[in-house]
């Protein structure tokens, strides 16, 4: 009965039971710590909110695309008042395309950072990132790029800036 109905309840999932119950259980557990009012400060809340939208468009794209533009949870997450420099951005002309082949950084020699929860590359002037679309850096001349060593910043300001001027 599960595969039978399955691929007709989420038609645009791949079917199988083990994707569409781990995206539900995902979405359970975040609904459930806002239901019981728990902490927001350590939680990653667009991404969160990505597995919701996810989850939606496993039924219908239509749906995931409405409750994007309804979604009111990026403008008060912009608001929040905490910013941690979680994030270190490193350029990346030569990394970059390692990463994307292979989900692996390899750090230049010499190089140290501090500790941080997340990497992010900057390279063909703009910081890469999942979601929604690159950030641009719209400095011109030499020695205007973003970043020519290392640079720390909050994941909230990453995520919510439109472009390298707001960080």
């Amino acid at each position: 009965m599960w595969r039978e109905s399955l691929r007709h309840a989420f038609p645009n999932s791949s079917g199988r039971r083990k994707q569409i119950s781990s995206a539900m259980e995902r979405v359970r557990k975040f609904r459930n710590r806002l239901a019981h009012h728990d902490s927001m400060i350590n939680v990653d809340v667009p991404f969160e909110i990505r597995q919701v939208i996810e989850l939606a468009s496993f039924i219908s794209a239509d749906a995931a695309r409405w409750l994007e533009r309804q979604s009111q949870a990026m403008s008060v997450y912009a608001q929040r008042p905490i910013a941690l420099d979680d994030t270190v951005v490193v350029p990346a002309k030569n990394a970059w395309p390692l990463y994307e082949e292979c989900r692996a950084y390899v750090c230049q020699p010499g190089r140290a950072f501090r500790k941080v929860e997340r990497i992010a590359f900057y390279a063909d002037r703009e910081i890469h990132r999942q979601r929604p679309q690159n950030l641009p850096h719209r400095g011109n001349g030499r020695g205007s790029a973003f970043t020519q060593r290392q640079r720390y910043i909050s994941l909230h300001t990453l995520e919510t800036a439109t472009s390298t001027e707001d960080l």
